[in-house]
């Protein structure tokens, strides 16, 4: 009897378009099917020169290094010490990923000249990329889709909440791709969303034994005096405020000799004022660096600290909003919300101030946790489960337009889906992945297969190509699972990583006790494919190991 892992099977042996149509229409994952470098610069003709009878053992792929997926080199990127160039990146930075966890460069490039697109989002944010940069975003019929796929034949499910949880839902899609399809509905309505990232995952900052207590640093930098360690707070929040702020340690709050007549009252803390110089905030209102790059729970404490001085709530829409006059306090207040993963819009407007004009600036978001202490604003935030809060949790793609030729470079990293923050957004954005997707497709395509990664570099053998490799293979283990289609327990039976050549053993069941050996011995499968990453830095000897095993009509050295 015909199982559904055995008819699953069945169907991909040998084909390629099988393959590819799995990806496509399953798990959204779209390779490009144009190329502007010649035949073998199109992903699907390099995985089906794989397959190809009768063929030579051999395939070539000549590009040049980063052509396409590429940002601006002037383009900021969120590092775990701060904001780095993207041409200022090297091998080892720790970036951010889409779900706030850290990840490292495995990889640059050198920058190169190309043609330059400006994508901007509905929260005011931009990046610039070239025309086959890659984003992992979902269409208008991508969610419709996926609503009623997973809940709309059941009514008791609840209705999507969070997009970040989504991403299985996304798909592949170049600059140029989304350009051409900004629009949806018979253009009533943006085509193109991508999922927000979660909040940073960062260690507690390690400070001096006088480190300020977080609320009370956040309400100075709202309502506290610029020159002193002096905060004014209104009568009716004086109670909750002034005991937040007493409990934390060695701090003490006594009225201040400045008298208020419009509803507040000054008070003095006693030592913050050293506090604040030592850290340099004192003359200064700005989210200080290390605040920001702190643990989730310490910026957290600084924004409900700022919130509750100076931000407001609408009562109608729940939407958060911070203004001040201090442009420096309002850009890092906003950088502040974002890495806690919220989605924060900056805008200014002109206001009449005693007969003057003068510039606000504003921070709004929507808070998608508690981000006021006092009970009286709190009160006012809406559920997470409220209509159309989803949309706080994905930004919309509202332009895309030419910004002429701009020098671009990219980058590898090594996060499970090969996403990683960028911008001043944190904007999750892609890089490439076509040597994992080529091993997965052999590896299904053709059971039970051996297949060897070997590059001139350790870091890409230990850590790119495994991710690449797995970041879709999880992706088809998941789409199986739900499927009810049972893969071979292990499906990749064993992962090695070899000194001497740098390769990571992709294994795939079937292999016996007797190949357990570690080197090139053991691999006398039917089927056996060799991926070699830069192929001139190879030694002669390794490259004469390889052709020595791909003397089978079905080894492949890609």
């Amino acid at each position: 009897m015909d199982t559904p892992a055995s008819k699953f099977f069945s169907r991909l042996k040998d084909n390629p378009e099988a393959f590819f149509k799995l990806l496509r229409d399953q798990l959204g994952i779209r390779l490009r099917a144009e190329g502007k470098w010649g035949k073998w610069s199109i992903e699907e003709d390099i995985i089906r020169s794989l397959f190809e009878t009768p063929r030579a053992n051999e395939t070539y792929v000549r590009a040049g290094n980063a052509t396409g997926k590429c940002l601006d080199v002037d383009t900021p990127i969120p590092t775990t010490k701060g904001w780095v160039r993207m041409g200022d990146l090297n091998s080892g930075d720790v970036l951010f990923d889409e779900s706030g966890e850290q990840c490292h460069v495995v990889a640059v490039y050198a920058p190169r000249t190309a043609e330059a697109y400006e994508v901007s989002f509905d929260d005011g944010t931009s990046i610039v990329a070239d025309g086959d940069h890659v984003w992992m975003a979902m269409s208008y019929r991508d969610r419709k889709r996926a609503w009623w796929r997973d809940w709309g034949k059941n009514k008791d499910l609840p209705p999507v909440t969070d997009w970040r949880e989504w991403w299985d839902a996304t798909r592949q899609v170049t600059t140029l791709e989304m350009a051409g399809s900004l629009r949806a509905g018979g253009g009533r309505t943006y085509n193109w969303f991508i999922p927000s990232a979660k909040p940073l995952c960062l260690r507690k900052h390690r400070g001096s034994k006088n480190e300020i207590d977080p609320y009370t640093l956040g309400f100075w930098l709202g309502d506290g005096t610029r020159t002193c360690g002096s905060i004014t707070v209104a009568h009716q929040d004086a109670p909750p405020v002034l005991l937040n702020i007493a409990k934390a340690e060695n701090i003490r709050v006594i009225p201040s000799t400045v008298r208020r007549d419009n509803g507040c009252a000054t008070y003095c803390v006693v030592g913050l004022m050293p506090r604040l110089r030592e850290i340099g905030a004192l003359g200064k209102k700005e989210v200080p660096d290390h605040i920001l790059r702190s643990d989730y729970n310490t910026r957290l404490a600084v924004l409900r600290g700022i919130m509750d001085s100076d931000g407001t709530i609408d009562r109608r829409g729940g939407s958060a909003t911070l203004a001040t006059t201090e442009l420096g306090f309002a850009t890092t207040t906003a950088e502040l919300a974002r890495s806690l993963g919220l989605k924060a819009c900056e805008y200014q407007r002109t206001i009449q101030y005693n007969g003057l004009p003068k510039t606000v600036y504003c921070v709004s978001f929507r808070p998608l946790m508690r981000t006021f202490c006092l009970d009286r604003k709190s009160s006012r935030a809406k559920p997470p489960d409220a209509p159309y809060a989803s949309r706080q949790t994905a930004r919309t793609v509202v332009s895309i337009v030419p910004v002429g030729k701009r020098s671009v470079r990219c980058i590898a990293v090594d996060s499970p889906r090969h996403l990683y923050l960028a911008g001043r957004g944190f904007i999750p954005t892609h890089n490439t992945m076509s040597a994992g997707v080529a091993g997965n497709a052999y590896l299904f395509c053709r059971q039970p297969s051996y297949i060897m990664y070997l590059s001139t570099k350790k870091e890409q053998a230990k850590t790119q190509a495994w991710s690449q490799f797995l970041g879709t293979y999880n992706r088809i283990r998941l789409w199986c699972r739900k499927n009810n289609i049972g893969l071979p327990d292990p499906m990749v039976e064993r992962v090695e990583f070899a000194p001497d050549w740098w390769a990571r053993v992709y294994a795939g069941q079937g292999r016996g006790e007797k190949d357990k050996a570690m080197g090139w011995s053991g691999f006398h499968n039917k089927y056996q494919l060799f991926i070699v990453d830069e192929a001139p830095g190879i030694p002669d000897s390794v490259h004469e190991m390889i052709t020595g095993n791909i003397t089978g009509s079905h080894n492949v050295l890609l």
